[in-house]
């Protein structure tokens, strides 16, 4: 599945199953650069994602399972700060 943006830039890209999203997901800026990517199992999110800022940066790295939360790191201007 894609959806685009109305400037016709891709919104969100990913697969569903049994109408859960599935697998590996992007997500994007209305410019074109990717704000988070990681894995849904089910519906949930899973494993790592990773979030960017709209220049493109590193701003999180998040560890999940079933949905939960479990661990996260994040950066503003490529320096380690507390995440929020």
């Amino acid at each position: 599945t894609i959806n685009k943006y109305l400037n016709n830039v891709i919104k969100e890209e990913g697969y569903f199953e049994n109408e859960m999203k599935e697998g590996f997901w992007v997500y994007y800026y209305n410019n074109g650069e990717t704000s988070s990517e990681g894995v849904y199992y089910m519906g949930k999110k899973n494993e790592a994602w990773y979030e960017y800022d709209k220049n493109g940066n590193q701003s999180r790295i998040s560890q999940w399972y079933d949905g939960n939360l479990i661990s996260e790191q994040c950066w503003n201007n490529n320096k380690r700060v507390r995440c929020e």
